[in-house]
């Protein structure tokens, strides 16, 4: 009988720390056969390194939620570079490892540059489709840690066109991130719901959801112009009448928030800001896309001068955020 395989993709972008506390914590999960991928997005801190080190049971991790197990280590790994994976030189290599057990290998995808969040996976989404090994596709953010069983609770709950994401807790407090997600437009507001209750959402997070890899072959990728934030619920919206977006609530994963960024960092606020008026622009229309856009520009230019003070790069980056997303369309606008 085969067991369903599950590829896994983590982005790592100068956040080797997290992404190893993840990867241990993925190493020691019940379900049995699945495949970790780190996609590297050109990181300038020595990630891959530390990667291959912890890898080879080099570096121990301390974690409130998982010990270090010396057992599977060494792991092995196979580092790809973007330039390989074109070509598809690294295809018998890889067919070695892939006669490994699952917690004893590992896969190291080197991208040329910072692609972002939403290319960076698609990316890795685009390699395991071609490969044609993988039922499903998980995408997990570096900055989480997983339960034991939340892979194959999360299977329980999947389908031909059913995303599944697991319930998404606080690293730091227990309590819940995301349970689910609702929008409302006036003013337009993705928002994640944080209930003890089951209920019906209308979107998942991109920190983590599985779907059928046969998805990205019917164009489930993400906007690739988003590069980060906005990415995940431009896709749900562009897919919400293809898919049923459910979440999994006896699966468990713990998040660390806005670590890859940092809350009031340059490039969340520019990138935040602009693809929230991309979005807008782009599917809003009438009273809804007039109101938003007059909300979004003068508005929340006024209501956030309050940070200017204590964060003028911050309060800048909006700013320009709010220009680029007004008077650029996807595709002409990045973040020198």
């Amino acid at each position: 009988m085969k067991i369903t395989k599950i590829s896994i993709i983590i982005l790592n972008w100068n956040g080797w720390k997290d992404t190893i506390e993840c990867l241990e914590s993925l190493y020691g999960i019940t379900y049995p056969n699945y495949e970790v991928i780190v996609v590297d997005n050109n990181s300038h801190d020595s990630s891959i390194e530390m990667i291959k080190k912890w890898a080879d049971g080099k570096i121990r991790i301390e974690s409130k939620y998982l010990d270090f197990n010396s057992k599977n280590k060494p792991i092995k790994y196979l580092e790809i570079t973007e330039d390989e994976l074109s070509s598809g030189k690294y295809l018998n290599k890889k067919m070695t490892l892939d006669k490994l057990p699952s917690n004893r290998k590992l896969f190291i995808l080197k991208n040329n540059k910072n692609y972002g969040f939403a290319e960076g996976n698609n990316i890795a989404m685009k390699m395991v489709y071609r490969e044609k090994n993988s039922d499903y596709i998980v995408l997990l953010n570096n900055d989480t840690v997983v339960e034991k069983d939340f892979l194959l609770k999360l299977l329980i709950k999947s389908g031909d066109n059913i995303v599944v994401s697991p319930l998404i807790k606080c690293y730091d407090s227990d309590n819940i991130w995301f349970s689910g997600g609702k929008v409302r437009f006036f003013p337009f507001r993705p928002k994640h719901t944080q209930s003890n209750r089951q209920s019906k959402t209308e979107y998942l997070c991109g920190c983590c959801f599985l779907f059928p890899t046969k998805l990205y072959g019917e164009g489930f990728k993400f906007n690739k112009d988003y590069f980060v934030y906005f990415e995940d619920f431009e896709l749900f919206y562009r897919f919400r009448n293809k898919i049923k977006p459910i979440v999994n609530r006896n699966s468990v994963i713990y998040h660390k928030e806005s670590k890859a960024s940092g809350l009031h960092s340059p490039l969340r606020g520019y990138f935040f800001n602009r693809n929230r008026l991309w979005f807008i622009k782009n599917n809003l229309s009438g009273f809804y896309l007039v109101f938003n856009i007059l909300f979004y520009t003068i508005g929340f230019s006024i209501m956030r001068l309050y940070l200017l003070p204590k964060y003028p790069k911050f309060y800048r980056s909006i700013l320009r955020g709010i220009y680029d997303g007004l008077t650029k369309n996807h595709g002409e606008s990045v973040l020198s």
